[in-house]
Parts: structure tokens; C-alpha cells; sequence
């Protein structure tokens, strides 16, 4: 399974919003000598046609995807609102990138156990795999006891939201103050 990630490498108040398809663990991987991630290990193309609509960007003129991060660009001077504004369901992480090529992973999540809901942002976190399995087992948890009939839907957003606080820092995505905190 592809964890489609959206990194953002800040430029001063601003940042370029780059897509990467296979984003598992990439944060690791951004570094001064390798600020695309380094060589991507398959050779699939992913389709970015729903995150580069949003923009208005023409993925038939897309490079060849030879590294993790696509190298060119979805857009360019975004602000931080902008980015939570570009996340959607489909996006899993993002990535934000300092000047240093130092970088803050955070999770997407939806609150509502069936993938649906509210989403928020998970971290910053160095245990990305390890925060995305406890995620996910917790919602199927909370999903059962859903579907049994022993827990409304809303009180389990709301355990589930307890519980990831008890993990990492929780945002909202209409609050972007926490992206450029330094």
C-alpha cells in the first residue's frame, strides 16, 4: 500500500508543496545530500491527478518520478493554511522540511473509526510506523464496539481523539500555527 505523503519545504513564511507516493518512513530520508528522499524504490508512477487538480497543475509534464519526493513542485509560495487545505482523505502524512533539510513528520487522520470524519494531524513523531499501527488498531477496536452496537460513533471520535493525545500532539487543520513553529 502506497502512503501518499504531501512534504512541504519551507521557504522563509512560505513553503513549495512537493507529492510523494510512496512516503512511508521519508522524513528519515530527507536529508542535505538526498532532499528528494533519494532514489524511489519502484518504478510505478503513481496518479497524482487528485491532489495536482486542486492546483491546477499539469501532471502530463511531470518528471520521472526517479526519486521519493516528486521533484517538481505542485505549487510554489503556499502559506501554511494553504497546506492543511490541500490534505484531504486520501493524503496520509505530511512532511514539512526546514531550510536545514531537518524534517517534522505528522499523521492524517480521520476521527471517525470507518476512515470517515474529522481530520487531524498526528505529531510531529519519529515513530511514524509505530504511531500509524497503534492508530490503527485502536480505531478497529473502537470500529467493533461500533458495530456491536455498544459505543455510538461520536463517543468513539471522542475516545479516539483522548487516546491520540495520550501519543503525540493533536491539530486541527484550520489552525496552521503549529507548521513554521520553530
Amino acid at each position: 500500500m502506497a502512503h501518499r505523503t504531501l512534504v512541504a519545504y519551507r521557504t522563509g513564511d512560505t513553503c513549495t508543496l512537493h507529492y510523494a507516493h510512496w512516503g512511508e518512513n521519508l522524513g528519515e530520508a530527507i536529508t542535505p545530500t538526498t532532499p528528494f528522499g533519494g532514489p524511489a524504490a519502484s518504478d510505478d508512477r503513481p496518479d497524482l491527478s487528485a491532489v495536482a487538480e486542486r492546483f491546477g497543475f499539469d501532471v502530463v509534464t511531470r518528471d520521472d518520478g526517479r526519486t521519493r519526493v516528486e521533484t517538481e513542485p505542485l505549487t510554489t509560495d503556499v502559506t501554511p493554511d494553504a497546506v492543511l487545505s490541500a490534505i484531504d482523505a486520501s493524503i496520509e502524512t505530511l512532511i514539512v522540511v526546514d531550510a536545514e533539510c531537518a524534517t517534522r513528520t505528522y499523521l492524517v487522520c480521520p476521527l471517525g473509526v470507518d476512515g470517515e470524519g474529522r481530520l487531524v494531524l498526528v505529531g510531529p513523531t519519529d515513530e511514524e510506523r509505530r504511531l500509524r499501527r497503534w492508530i490503527q488498531s485502536v480505531k478497529s477496536r473502537l470500529g467493533e464496539r461500533v458495530d456491536e452496537g455498544a459505543l455510538p460513533a461520536e463517543t468513539a471520535q471522542r475516545v479516539l481523539r483522548h487516546a491520540l493525545e495520550t501519543r503525540a500532539a493533536v491539530h486541527e487543520r484550520d489552525d496552521a500555527s503549529f507548521l513554521f513553529a520553530d
